[in-house]
């Protein structure tokens, strides 16, 4: 018998025995894991939550619902410091869209990154002009200006590489097409049709090296100041696990896009701006910045599209 004749001994074998029993039954009927999931759904809602602050004004919602002159119900002071406390977890949680994009204007004006953002734009610009249709004629391209980004974008590299970048070997090979487009193009009025076709081979090794490049620096750089996650069109990029840019647009917005960003409250400087896209309508500039300035610096995409790129040149920010 498993315990003495007393009723003590009995309770106490009971207790054991139900105890392993509901263990068993919970472990087969419960799946904490999937509980876990459902638990975190709330905590993963920052970028719906990430502007509640500024639409939202709990206090007036609460002095509106009260009449005038009525003392607040009791518990209603703790239920609202119960609330922000709620917010604020979950704005912390993780980066929300606003945070998200202060972290991309300050990764881009990083020493280790702006060599190869640079580049990585000279070689958008790059691809976007031998991209065609198939009756494209290639005689219509403009030499020098595809042989200058090339040199450009050749030497953006050079500097990089000697900062000792994030993956050397792709920054060599990058650079290595670079200079072999630049070469093929080299005292020649117009494009040479009997060398379009060993360009655009090294366009193609070209276009994939470079955004190699670009993710190397972004992770290494999202790491090294632990930022584990960034919003990034759409998705959550996350650092901590290696995760990459997957496109060349994926790259190019989270390297330039801020037509819908909110950058209220960021100190601006030069190399935020240049290659920025920003909108007249969607982008939150600091109160401070000196928008006909930036307008009167900045390229339109398309006339009347209200869409901007700045080009280099000095910003007007008061501190």
């Amino acid at each position: 018998m498993p315990f003495d004749d007393t009723d003590d001994d009995r309770n106490a074998w009971t207790d054991r025995e139900l105890a392993t029993a509901l263990d068993a039954f919970l472990d087969e009927v419960v799946d904490v894991e999937a509980g876990l999931a459902a638990v975190l759904v709330q905590a993963r809602h920052d970028e719906a939550t990430d502007a509640l602050d500024d639409i939202t004004d709990v206090e007036a919602g609460l002095a509106a619902i009260l009449a005038p002159g009525r003392a607040p119900a009791p518990g209603v002071d703790d239920t609202l410091a119960a609330a922000r406390r709620y917010q604020r977890r979950v704005l912390e949680s993780r980066p929300g869209q606003k945070r998200s994009d202060a972290r991309r204007l300050r990764l881009r004006r990083d020493l280790a990154v702006v060599p190869l953002r640079r580049a990585f734009e000279r070689c958008l610009v790059i691809r976007e002009t031998l991209s065609a249709p198939d009756d494209f004629d290639v005689r219509a391209v403009d030499v020098a200006v595809l042989r200058s980004q090339a040199e450009l974008l050749a030497a953006d590299l050079e500097r990089a590489i000697e900062r000792d970048c994030a993956a050397l070997d792709s920054a060599r090979a990058a650079q290595a097409s670079a200079l072999g487009i630049a070469d093929r193009l080299r005292d020649v009025p117009e494009f040479p049709p009997d060398r379009a076709y060993d360009v655009m081979l090294l366009v193609n090794r070209l276009v994939p090296r470079c955004l190699e490049v670009v993710n190397a620096a972004v992770v290494t750089y999202l790491q090294r100041h632990r930022w584990g996650t960034v919003l990034v069109a759409g998705r959550t990029l996350e650092a901590h696990t290696g995760d990459r840019l997957k496109s060349l647009g994926e790259a190019d917005w989270f390297l330039n896009d801020f037509t819908a960003g909110d950058l209220t409250g960021i100190s601006v400087h030069v190399e935020d701006l240049d290659g920025v896209r920003w909108s007249k309508t969607g982008t939150r500039w600091p109160p401070h910045l000196d928008t006909d300035d930036l307008v009167a610096r900045s390229q339109e995409t398309t006339a009347g599209s209200g869409i901007y790129i700045v080009l280099p040149g000095p910003a007007h920010i008061m501190a």
